[in-house]
């Protein structure tokens, strides 16, 4: 098997909850690009199905219908992280890509902590 192989997630279905936008979407974009068919499980019907449409175009996917983020929340974090911003959508697809996939077969569990530097405080 090629290591490329690993990756696949042809045959599966993967939820994303609040996956209309932001890193859901990512996380959606991610796995549709791996195989996976993706089903949106989110609170914005509306958003969701414009997502999933697109997604869909774009990759040949399933869907389901975004929970309103809570900016005041947002901005405070953003105040006690080092890097000061959000983390990029893209910046997270590759570890959920990695995770969901036949090359973490051996992985038993552990902690990936992406978060700009917030619990190093």
């Amino acid at each position: 098997m090629r290591v490329m192989d690993r990756f696949s997630l042809k045959g599966q279905v993967s939820v994303i909850t609040g996956g209309a936008r932001g890193l859901g979407k990512a996380m959606a974009y991610a796995l549709a690009q791996v195989g996976s068919n993706i089903v949106i499980a989110d609170l914005q019907l509306d958003q969701a199905q414009q997502t999933a449409d697109e997604i869909q175009e774009n990759e040949g996917v399933m869907t389901k219908p975004y929970f309103e983020g809570n900016e005041g929340m947002v901005k405070q974090w953003m105040e006690l992280t080092p890097m000061r911003r959000p983390g990029n959508p893209e910046e997270l697809g590759g570890l959920a890509v990695y995770l969901a996939s036949d090359a973490s077969s051996y992985v038993t569990g552990g902690v990936h902590t992406i978060d700009g530097g917030y619990t190093i405080w």
